[in-house]
């Protein structure tokens, strides 16, 4: 923990930062346990999309998809093709909470 707080403060992050030491969240997003997987969470808590796998190039769709689901584009916050949506009332819970201190603010 110490460490990843270190890393959290030297990159500038302001984002919250999970740390799932007993898998209890990933056994919720990622049951199959695929690496690596994306899974963008809006702001609601819901689902918004998925993505197994990585493909050189992927980060730029991933960019273009947060920032239209941040209002910095008038882009549709649509998923990228080919990427699984989640049409779930899956929503964060307590056990998907940041551990405390470990957001970068």
């Amino acid at each position: 923990e110490p460490l990843v707080k270190s890393q959290i403060r030297a990159g500038g992050y302001t984002f919250p930062v999970l740390l799932d030491q007993s898998t209890e969240v990933v056994s919720m997003y990622n049951p199959r346990k695929s690496i690596p997987l994306t899974v963008v969470i809006a702001k609601d808590g819901r689902i918004h999309s998925s993505h197994e796998g990585y493909t050189p190039g992927d980060e730029a769709g991933l960019k273009t998809e947060l920032e239209a689901l941040l209002g910095l584009t008038d882009a549709p916050s649509t998923p990228p093709a080919g990427e699984a949506t989640e049409a779930t009332e899956a929503t964060t819970d307590e056990a998907a909470k940041p551990a405390e201190g470990t957001t970068g603010g």
